[in-house]
């Protein structure tokens, strides 16, 4: 009777250890590797937003006739993209910062593009969590315009 009695004690006391081991070894990580893909999905789309973006207005600039395209981008939360006549630079703050060329320590990264053809003269920015149409359009003077229409 007694090596039953004692047996369940000691079931108990492993299964107890095991939770504890779980507890401080497992959650930790399984939030660390939520922020991580939080992270890549987060510079996955603005990285994928600015490039589209790059390529439309690009694509307008290069038409020989008067040409307009709309295209919808969306921008992260703690990120956003500035517009100017001759770049294109996002930057966006992540909670796990990688060990690369586009961030730093603290976990900015910013990344810039060049662009050519853009004729507005004062910058645009969009700001982060939200979704934007923005368009692009030539005009019969060849000058190349963005506008953000909400």
């Amino acid at each position: 009777m007694r090596n039953k009695g004692q047996l369940s004690i000691e079931f108990i006391l492993i299964v107890v250890v095991i939770l504890i081991l779980l507890q401080t070894i497992v959650i930790p990580f399984s939030d660390s590797a939520k922020d991580s893909i939080s992270d890549i999905s987060s510079l996955a789309y603005i990285d994928g937003s600015a490039k589209n973006l790059k390529e439309a207005i690009e694509y307008v600039s290069l038409s020989e006739s008067i040409a307009k395209t709309q295209i919808i981008v969306f921008i992260p939360e703690d990120a956003n993209i500035t517009i100017l006549q001759d770049s294109l630079t996002y930057k966006i703050t992540l909670k796990d910062p990688p060990q690369n060329a586009y961030c730093s320590a603290d976990g900015l990264c910013i990344k810039s593009f060049d662009l050519s053809g853009l004729a507005n003269t004062d910058g645009m920015t969009l700001l982060g969590k939200k979704e934007y149409l923005v368009s692009i359009f030539k005009e019969q003077d060849g000058k190349t315009y963005a506008e953000v229409i909400e």
